[in-house]
């Protein structure tokens, strides 16, 4: 504080960068040795550009532009909300040897420095809803400007009742696949099926589902042994 303030009366806070985890309440006091003369509170919320998307499109773009005239040779960085490096820029090109592993192939980001720095996220899974941050440093490391943006990536939804014999979860796609493409399935981590060779080989099961396709099997084998035994009759 100042007398510059005292003789304004002006005692506003200027909060640099502000960001999702900054909301709240903010308390100021005035007192003096004896008392508080003044107790104020100001709630501030911070609002998260947000982007959604379904699970099905091939990309999705999360924005970050700004009116700041940012250097060349600023560095920009993409991270989720776990601190996880989504996509680095720096000295003119990316750098993919700083990404994480689960980002590596899947990102581009423009490059119209100053303005747009937006990202483009592929094949965009539930495994991505995330809030992102983007952020640009000089080059002593100071932060330029800082924006977040919160994406929630919409997957099918496929209800049945518990007993049914089965249940489909459907994909169809349009694209033209390489004959050499896997098509794989998974529960979490866990691999449900796998083909290959141009979609003719089952290759892997987890050993849960392995047990319930065979029960599978085995309960239609029996079902079909009834027909023709009825049938006999």
């Amino acid at each position: 504080m100042t007398s510059d303030d005292l003789e304004t009366l002006d005692f506003s806070l200027t909060l640099r960068n502000p960001q999702s985890t900054d909301s709240g309440t903010y308390t100021i006091s005035i007192q003096n040795e004896r008392k508080v003369l003044k107790l104020t509170d100001i709630q501030l919320h911070i609002k998260v550009y947000k982007v959604e998307a379904d699970s099905k499109v091939e990309s999705v773009l999360l924005p970050c532009k700004t009116t700041v005239c940012l250097p060349k040779d600023a560095k920009v960085e993409w991270k989720d909300e776990n601190n996880r490096k989504v996509h680095v820029y720096e000295n003119g090109s990316d750098q993919p040897e700083q990404q994480h592993q689960d980002y590596k192939g899947l990102t581009s980001m423009k490059r119209n420095l100053p303005g747009d720095l937006s990202l483009t996220l592929k094949y965009p899974t539930d495994g991505d809803t995330n809030t992102y941050t983007c952020t640009a440093y000089s080059r002593e490391g100071n932060i330029l400007i800082e924006k977040q943006v919160n994406l929630t990536v919409r997957v099918p939804q496929v209800e049945v009742d518990s007993g049914v014999e089965s249940v489909q979860l459907p994909l169809k796609t349009t694209g033209n696949l390489p004959k050499d493409a896997k098509v794989e399935w998974k529960d979490g981590k866990r691999a449900v099926r796998m083909y290959d060779d141009h979609y003719r080989k089952v290759r892997m099961y987890d050993d849960h589902y392995r047990k319930v396709h065979m029960r599978t099997a085995l309960t239609s084998l029996k079902n079909s042994t009834r027909f023709t035994e009825t049938e006999r009759r």
